[in-house]
């Protein structure tokens, strides 16, 4: 819902250029002007909590944005074991 056709413009300058030294100041003052409008207030953040075993290794949480990547890395995590004779 937020309208600035200043920002706009320069918003769409920077999508449409993929050079770096291009996109960089067109970015920069869309960021000024974000920051002197203010157009949202963010008052919440999301926290995620899981309950791990210390024998799990291999386990980041800390890059969980979304409850549903929770298992994305399972492959990784893994418990140590010890071989033995039977």
């Amino acid at each position: 819902m937020f309208s600035d056709k200043e920002a706009d413009q320069f918003d769409y300058e920077a999508r449409a250029n993929a050079d770096p030294a291009y996109r960089s100041p067109r970015y920069e003052r869309l960021q000024e002007i974000i920051d002197n409008e203010i157009p949202a207030v963010f008052i919440a953040n999301s926290l995620f909590v899981y309950g791990v075993s210390t024998k799990v290794h291999g386990i980041n949480v800390h890059s969980i944005v979304n409850q549903s990547e929770r298992f994305l890395d399972v492959g990784h995590w893994y418990i140590n074991t010890k071989r033995s004779i039977k």
